[in-house]
């Protein structure tokens, strides 16, 4: 029988209260509605794709997913490896079709400890002080985004889609990969490839930001993902007007395509913004109502690539000696009794 800790539970009370008093205080939703319908963007509700619509966007090509998964193993750095695995699937197959790429990180290798080396001094020249570990943690992330823009350059070319969905925003691609997502960026516009990245948890401060300065006396709010939880009704979409651009070369709206009161975000290249109501009816349609307003083929592509642990335990039983996995990889608290 499982017994609360009442010490814990004590504290958490504490949390709630402060919680509670603080979503008290808010903006009432019509007068933060009515302030974003004024200033910041326009509500719409879009209407049912239609499958005139849906040829009409298409042209007879698939549409395309694309995700990637990193797996840890280990107990202390350096000796923790990570597995990568991509993919991108188009729709005119089965998902487990499409193309993988995978790779691996070991910061104990040769080629490896030299990355690590090497973000360790680009930190240095830009007066950033950085420990071999949190570089191996930022090859890591490095070393996924561009194995994500790998495959998704191979998909565009090999089954010439008319839109790739991106789990995840474009910020992460900018930021990591630059030239390969600029080698992405130019081969998906030249083919006039619509490239939606859709952010299942919205982390951006910026609607925040804006609003919370707006109602003094009222509580300020922390993220958009505060502001925008049940501010939009159910299938309902805000476009934000295009003068006010919270990412430099992106358009980014927000929308609530299922049940859940939370908020999902759309990012789109600039360029192709005046597409964007286009096929909001599109990811809205690909999208279950009780789900977590992910389209479905997005889903499908994310549980095929994910590594998984027991996959990752296999893999380093077969793959690695048994005295070199229990001296360096595993931890002691897979051994605990209790």
């Amino acid at each position: 029988m499982l017994v609360v800790d009442k010490g814990l539970q004590k504290l958490l009370k504490n949390v709630n209260l402060s919680l509670r008093d603080r979503t008290l205080n808010y903006p009432s939703r019509e007068a933060i509605r009515q302030y974003l319908g004024k200033k910041v963007g326009i509500f719409h509700k879009p209407a049912p794709l239609k499958a005139n619509t849906l040829e009409a966007l298409a042209g007879g090509r698939p549409l395309l997913g694309v995700d990637g998964s990193v797996h840890s193993y280990g107990a202390t750095f350096p000796h923790i490896i990570h597995c990568f695995r991509a993919l991108a699937a188009a729709t005119t197959s089965a998902v487990e079709n499409g193309i993988f790429q995978v790779d691996l990180f070991y910061p104990e290798m040769a080629p490896h400890r030299r990355e690590i080396e090497e973000m360790v001094s680009r930190a240095a020249a830009d007066g950033e002080v950085l420990t071999p570990e949190a570089a191996a943690a930022r090859v890591v992330r490095q070393k996924l985004a561009v194995l994500e823009i790998e495959v998704a350059i191979e998909a565009v070319r090999r089954y010439q889609p008319f839109a790739v969905l991106f789990d995840g925003g474009f910020l992460r691609y900018g930021g990591l990969a630059p030239s390969q997502w600029q080698t992405y960026r130019e081969l998906s516009l030249a083919r006039d490839v619509m490239s939606v990245g859709v952010i299942e948890e919205v982390g951006t401060f910026d609607l925040a930001r804006y609003v919370s300065g707006s109602f003094p006396g009222a509580t300020s709010f922390g993220c958009d993902r505060e502001l925008l939880f049940g501010l939009l009704d159910r299938g309902e979409w805000l476009a934000i007007r295009e003068g006010l651009k919270f990412k430099k070369t992106y358009y980014t709206c927000f929308a609530r395509p299922g049940r859940h009161p939370g908020v999902v975000a759309y990012d789109f290249f600039q360029e192709q913004s005046r597409q964007v109501a286009k096929f909001i009816p599109l990811l809205f349609a690909l999208t279950p109502l009780g789900g977590r307003g992910i389209p479905h083929w997005l889903d499908l592509v994310d549980n095929a690539v994910r590594i998984r642990r027991s996959e990752m335990e296999l893999l380093l039983a077969t793959g690695l000696d048994k005295g070199v996995r229990e001296r360096l990889f595993v931890p002691k608290r897979e051994g605990r009794i209790l």
